[in-house]
């Protein structure tokens, strides 16, 4: 037996067989991982806020304790990534899924100058409730604004009703494919946010 561990194809063997059994795991797990569908991922919340003036950030070269001052005075307003965070901060639901553009949520402040866009809740096979998702901004000023994507618009209707009855410009931004956030068996429309 001694003489067989000290036999070197008897140690290159066990290595090999060794090597091929980590190999054979990790090609399982690395395949059975991508096999789940990925998530793409933006981040932990989504924050609007007003530019420094300098432009180098707090704590910049320049200026730097006007700009630390100004950093800590702007303006921050945080966006809730489900439908019923955003109704609990005074967001009205709509009800109402609008096909290949989903749920868009109106603030009971008609100040606030964008309306949050939501897909429609769901339910897991359980029973569960699932909240809809921050799919997307609609960003609109009653200034004009020059250069594409933003557009002058008439008015702009969601849920079967007239929400902005005033010309505005406006720009779509969405993070996740609408076409879809009515649930799965509606049809889709592309890209076109005005289905």
């Amino acid at each position: 037996m001694n003489l067989l561990i000290n036999n070197k194809w008897t140690q290159l063997t066990v290595f090999a067989v060794i090597v091929f059994v980590i190999g054979a795991l990790a090609s399982f797990f690395t395949i059975n991982s991508m096999s789940e569908e990925s998530t793409p991922v933006l981040g932990d919340r989504l924050i609007l806020t007003q530019p420094l003036s300098t432009g180098e950030g707090v704590g910049g070269r320049n200026d730097a304790g006007a700009v630390r001052d100004e950093g800590a005075s702007r303006t921050v307003i945080e966006i809730p990534f489900t439908d019923t965070v955003a109704i609990s901060e005074g967001w009205e639901d709509p009800f109402v899924c609008d096909p290949g553009r989903g749920k868009t949520f109106i603030h009971t402040d008609p100040s606030t100058p964008y309306f949050l866009i939501y897909s429609k809740p769901s339910e897991t096979e359980d029973g569960d409730k699932i909240p809809g998702d921050l799919i997307g901004v609609y960003l609109y000023s009653f200034n004009e604004v020059l250069g594409a994507p933003w557009k002058l618009m008439d008015e702009f209707r969601s849920a079967g009703k007239v929400r902005l009855d005033k010309p505005h410009w406006a720009m779509l931004m969405y993070f996740d494919d609408p076409t879809r956030s009515c649930g799965v068996t509606q049809g889709g429309c592309g890209h076109n946010p005005y289905c």
